[in-house]
Order: structure tokens, then C-alpha cells, then sequence
């Protein structure tokens, strides 16, 4: 089961909040029904989890336009639910277009991730600017050295004033050394939660 992380001012009813690497973020509750397992008491009474994407929510990724980042980099998988991939160098992963992205504006990003081969690396989010030839941040956010757990990943990042519109703008989910060593790496990343917004 995959529970969507919303930034606070995303969603109407906010007062479930988590911290996810440093910055808050909170689920919608919504009545609870058939489709809201998970439950919470408010002051209001009980409140359900929404577990779906919010369709208000516009995800600026364009899931089609998937390809490796690097020559060491394979996506082994590309099923309904999620992208596996294998790298064993420094900045390869995957690489997706995203879509609308506009000149200084600020954007969050959402996605589960899941390590499934490492010795000590982690896996980085960035967004790079590939009509500019340069990165707009190497590091919305990292993942943790664990193996084998579902980890949701949540940071921001702003394009900035140096963007023009129409440029074309990546997302990479890459590998990130630790110690300067070509370790095999294997990671998934599910595509339910995976969004920026």
C-alpha cells in the first residue's frame, strides 16, 4: 500500500503531519469510507486517510520519456508500478522529462524509492537544465544506505531566474559515491508516489 505525502498548503484538511528529511509534510484525511483503511480520531472524530492521488494535483513528469543516465546505468524494469534499475558509477540512474516546468518557481518532489543491492552509496534526486548543459540542483534530496525498506523521499527546489522558459528540464535519480568506488548498485522506484508538483 503506497500513502501519498502532500507539502502542507497542497491539500485542505493537513493537521496529519509527518517530518520526512527535515521538512514537514502531512496526508489528506477525508470522511472515512470503504477506500480509507487507515484511520485516525480528530477533534472532528474519526478522519480516513485518502489513500489516492489528489487529481488537482498535476504531476509534471512525464513517465514516457524514461532512459538511463550513464553508461554503467540499465533499466532492467519498466512495469505499471514502479522502474528498477542497475548502476555501478558515480551520477548514473535514470533520467525523466519533466513537463511545464516554468522560471523561478519553487516545486516539490514526491517519490518511493527501494535499495535493493549496495555497499554504501545512496541514491540522489537533481534537476538538471539539459538546454543549458548544467545542473539547477544536485540535491533535492538523498536516500538512506538501507536495504530492502520502501523509503519515501521529499525536498523542494526552485528553477531559479537563469532559467528561460522552454528550456528542457530533467530529472535525475542517480547513484551517489560514497567512497569514490564502482559498487554495483540496484534500486526501484515506484511510480504511484513519484511526482513533482
Amino acid at each position: 500500500m503506497s500513502v501519498p505525502v502532500y507539502d502542507l498548503s497542497a491539500v485542505t484538511d493537513n493537521r496529519l503531519r509527518i517530518k520526512l528529511n527535515n521538512k514537514i509534510a502531512c496526508f489528506q484525511l477525508k470522511a472515512p469510507d470503504t477506500t480509507t483503511p487507515l484511520r485516525i480520531r480528530t477533534k472532528d472524530g474519526i478522519k480516513g486517510i485518502d489513500l489516492t492521488v489528489q487529481s488537482n494535483t498535476t504531476n509534471l513528469i512525464d513517465f514516457a520519456t524514461a532512459v538511463k543516465q550513464g553508461n554503467s546505468a540499465t533499466i532492467v524494469e519498466n512495469t505499471t508500478d514502479y522502474y528498477r534499475v542497475t548502476s555501478q558509477a558515480n551520477a548514473d540512474g535514470m533520467t525523466l522529462t519533466l513537463k511545464n516546468i516554468e522560471p523561478s518557481k519553487a516545486y516539490t518532489f514526491n517519490g518511493e524509492i527501494e535499495l535493493l543491492s549496495n555497499v554504501d552509496d545512496r541514491l540522489s534526486i537533481r534537476v538538471y537544465n539539459k538546454t543549458q548543459n548544467k545542473y539547477i540542483t544536485t540535491n533535492v534530496v538523498q536516500s538512506t544506505t538501507a536495504l530492502n525498506t520502501r523509503q519515501l523521499l521529499t525536498g523542494s527546489f526552485n528553477t531559479g531566474a537563469l532559467m528561460v522558459a522552454g528550456d528542457v528540464i530533467e530529472l535525475r535519480i542517480v547513484q551517489t559515491w560514497s567512497n569514490s568506488t564502482a559498487d554495483a548498485f540496484d534500486f526501484k522506484i515506484y511510480k504511484p508516489t513519484l511526482f513533482i508538483n
